[in-house]
């Protein structure tokens, strides 16, 4: 009888009608002292190493041992890591039937014969040609049982298996589907500072392994454990989760189970390169190993670096002030956008950094402790210490990628000498940006008698008109607009931006008229009587002034809150004095104040 292979498909395989002949020919009694051997084998098939094939056809060979005194008629395979939907009977000799019998893993595959003239004698074989239909690597096992009847029923006739059943290591082909970038920053396990291979314009972006077929033809394998290990002098670590601790990974490497597209990720797929793999050995060639059932392959070359930051784009030497309010927030933003660099460290005292286009990288900006505290920084709308950006393909941390200086870090108190501090995991040291004023102030040059009509903050709204005599032929006029109102000194409303500034023996005389618009006015307490301050600093002592120069070096030495004229009782090398305050019906309040100039420096 020839084998018809639509009734032995998967679960469809309709029953077999084993009443034919029933346990007509089952054993005597006396079969229970006979001997009863078999061996199974994978007819011509390698037991190991086999490289995946799909589909693949497997041949499952049982021997009834010459040394048997008993025929068997029937057989069961159990595939503990199969089900029936991926397994597909091609053949079975004449005589025989194949049925699925259990359909969920472990799928289990019945043998039965139609009676005595089809049993397997001594000496003699069965073949059943078995085809794995979906992709499969691991361990393939086939579990044997044989048995003397023809229906696998009835007891003490099962024959004794020799040997043990037979199994395929099926392994895959791999390849890096995401290799480890070329240059893999330092990381610093001592300061808890990782820096991890990642490379963000890859998907995934983290080091991945593909299982592969023939072909490299890629595999949707899941749960195929592929083991990650580094390569001589490599000091491997890893964190296997965005909340986990990394760890050294040792000799025997560090594993993870394939996705469902046949992909082991060593870290996250998409998203901060926050986890996975990450080295502290500086070093070149380093390279990873992978491997999965005694495949294996290896990642390409990399080095281990030590890095340093660098401005590539410093803040404005002078910025000029945000302020929020609840009607209308203004703010100026450090324009071009603060950049980052980030660079090797160099070998010789004498060498110079060069960059390093490594992407993914996350920079730290806050302000630096070497510089004035506390400058007020916002990035954004948004009020912040610090602020982290991961750094693009050619290594540079972009703060705000904005043309037109709507977007980034700004500042909202006023003052001198700050400075922003990069930092990054790794890194041999934070950097510190050039220093930097916080003012709100608009510059206008004059020549000889200057009014420069209208300067406004464009902050604030506030407005000065700036008006002077007797000035050299050259020199320049700055309005700057205070918004610090509790500072006794002034010092963070008072920078270097002069509201009268030469160097010529000429000393202009002058008078400036503030108008403050109702969102300021409403800062002041008790704002019903016009009290609004006016800061001032200068190189000579004016009334109301302080010497703070040992305390803000680089500023006006003489700073301190004007005094209104008419109750002016020292004596002081320059007079310098509020004149009138008012306010005006739109709730604005207009301060009006004078100056006779001995000094040329002069803050307002």
């Amino acid at each position: 009888m020839q084998w018809d292979k639509s009734r032995f498909m998967k679960a469809l395989l309709p029953p077999v009608a084993a009443a034919l002949v029933g346990a007509a020919w089952a054993p005597v009694a006396s079969a229970a002292t006979s001997t009863k051997y078999y061996e199974a084998s994978l007819g011509d098939q390698p037991t190991e190493d086999v490289p995946v094939l799909t589909p693949s056809v497997v041949t499952v060979t049982l021997t009834n041992d010459p040394s048997s005194n008993q025929t068997f008629g029937s057989a069961q395979l159990t595939f503990p890591n199969l089900t029936s939907a991926e397994l597909n009977v091609t053949a079975v000799p004449s005589g025989w039937t194949a049925q699925l019998v259990q359909t969920t893993a472990p799928a289990v595959l019945q043998l039965t014969s139609a009676g005595p003239a089809y049993a397997i004698s001594p000496g003699e074989s069965l073949d059943i040609a078995v085809q794995v239909d979906e992709p499969y690597v691991g361990s393939l096992v086939f579990t044997t049982q044989v048995k003397q009847s023809n229906d696998f029923l009835g007891h003490n006739n099962a024959f004794t298996l020799l040997g043990g059943d037979p199994s395929i290591v099926v392994y895959p082909y791999l390849s890096f589907s995401t290799q480890p970038p070329p240059d893999v920053l330092l990381s610093v396990p001592a300061s808890n500072s990782y820096i991890y291979m990642c490379q963000p314009s890859v998907d995934p972006q983290a080091v991945t392994v593909q299982v592969d077929g023939p072909n490299n033809v890629p595999l949707d394998q899941s749960n195929v454990p592929v083991t990650i290990t580094g390569s001589q002098g490599l000091g491997l670590y890893n964190n296997a989760a965005p909340t986990g601790t990394p760890e050294p990974v040792g000799p025997g490497g560090i594993t993870v189970y394939t996705d469902g597209s046949g992909q082991a990720v060593f870290g996250p797929s998409t998203g901060a390169c926050t986890y996975g793999l990450a080295s502290n050995t500086p070093g070149n060639d380093f390279t990873l190993g992978a491997s999965s059932f005694g495949a294996t392959t290896s990642s390409d070359p990399f080095s281990v670096i030590q890095y340093k930051l660098s401005f590539s784009q410093q803040p404005p030497a002078d910025l000029q002030a945000s302020l929020q309010k609840s009607v209308q927030p203004a703010y100026s933003y450090m324009c071009p956008p603060v950049k980052v660099q980030v660079e090797s460290v160099p070998t010789t005292s004498d060498g110079t950094p060069t960059p390093i286009y490594a992407p993914g990288v996350p920079v730290t900006i806050g302000v630096s402790p070497n510089g004035t505290p506390n400058p007020g920084l916002y990035y954004g709308t948004t009020s912040v210490t610090s602020e982290t950006v991961s750094t693009n393909s050619s290594g540079v941390a972009v703060f705000s990628g904005s043309g037109s200086c709507t977007a980034g870090f700004a500042a909202t108190n006023l003052g001198a000498g700050y400075k922003l501090a990069a930092s990054s995991p790794g890194a041999v040291a934070a950097a510190d940006s050039n220093a930097f004023n916080v003012d709100q102030y608009v510059n206008t040059s004059c020549s000889g008698d200057c009014n420069t009509g209208t300067l406004k903050s464009s902050s604030t709204g506030t407005t000065a008109d700036v008006s002077a005599t007797n000035g050299p032929s050259d020199y320049e006029l700055a309005g700057s607009f205070g918004q610090d109102l509790s500072l006794s000194y002034c010092s963070s409303a008072v920078g270097n931006n002069d509201v009268f500034n030469t160097s010529a023996t000429d000393q202009p005389v002058g008078e400036i008229t503030f108008v403050f618009p109702k969102s300021v006015v409403n800062e002041v307490p008790n704002n019903g009587t016009p009290l609004m301050p006016i800061c001032a600093g200068a190189n000579a002592q004016f009334p109301g002034s302080t010497n703070v120069s040992t305390t803000y070096p680089g500023e006006a030495p003489w700073q301190g809150l004007l005094e209104n004229c008419d109750n002016l009782t020292s004596s002081t090398p320059l007079v310098m004095c509020v004149v009138s305050r008012s306010k005006q019906a739109a709730n604005e309040q207009v301060v009006v104040y004078t100056s006779s100039l001995t000094d040329p420096m002069y803050d307002g």
